[in-house]
């Protein structure tokens, strides 16, 4: 799970916008979001990069998983604790260590 934005919400939206409303006056897109990150302050040109593709996906311009889609998509977390196989494994690594412990002692004296 990606970690939060430390940028507000509003900031990223009024640089999307800006970066769609001034995209024709450069040559390149690139040039544009380089120039609305110099503008607001954004650290990262791949930040505003990314916030631009998002929002293109989200508009239905570009294909991909809209931010509403990724929401709902919860990752599966695997608990190798309640899984009985593992645990059965896990319990005989704990015994396979401490036999190789004991003998390890046992051979040092």
């Amino acid at each position: 799970m990606a970690r939060p934005s430390s940028y507000p919400p509003e900031l990223r939206k009024r640089a999307v916008r800006m970066v769609a409303e001034v995209c024709g006056d450069y040559p390149a897109e690139s040039a544009a979001i380089n120039a609305i990150m110099v503008k607001l302050g954004i650290g990262s040109r791949e930040t505003l990069r990314k916030w631009v593709r998002q929002d293109q996906i989200d508009s239905g311009t570009l294909p991909g998983t809209t931010s509403g889609e990724s929401a709902q998509i919860e990752p599966r977390r695997f608990d190798w604790r309640l899984d009985p196989f593992m645990k059965s494994i896990s319990i005989r690594a704990g015994a396979v260590q401490y036999v190789l412990f004991r003998t390890l002692l046992t051979a040092l004296g």
